[in-house]
């Protein structure tokens, strides 16, 4: 009997050091950020938006245009469907936008993304602002 129920101590403590951990099940949420042409997107945010779930998840854009969510401190986001928001990285103040304003607000942008269980590794493409030069 002592056997036992020393087992089934061990056995909830070792569920509750896997929730203290934070142990997820939150997707990978990573990938690319590219303009039509298929060069990166060099610096700015993501931004993945939920109605439904009622969050904003967010992930810098590298200067090799990758990106990675981050919800709260951790890795990935919540799988769901998601309006997408890109703002890209202006070096000096009153430059002009290096990615088109339509993707700057979750009113205007086209971009839509769904997140499944596992890792999701996407491909985000952008248009250049009529006006802005090339980086």
């Amino acid at each position: 009997m002592k056997s036992s129920a020393a087992y089934l101590m061990l056995a909830v403590t070792g569920a509750f050091a896997l929730v203290a951990s934070g142990c997820s099940d939150m997707p990978a949420v990573g990938g690319k950020v590219q303009y039509e042409d298929k060069t990166p997107v060099k610096g700015g945010t993501v931004t993945f938006n939920s109605a439904d779930k009622k969050i904003s998840v967010t992930g810098v854009i590298a200067d090799d245009g990758t990106f990675k969510l981050m919800t709260d401190g951790k890795s990935g986001a919540p799988a769901g469907s998601y309006t997408v928001v890109v703002v890209g990285k202006n070096d000096v103040y009153g430059a002009p936008p290096t990615v088109d304003e339509v993707y700057g607000s979750p009113l205007t942008t086209p971009l839509k993304q769904d997140v499944a269980a596992g890792a999701n590794d996407i491909t985000i493409t952008v248009k250049r602002p009529a006006n802005a030069p090339r980086r």
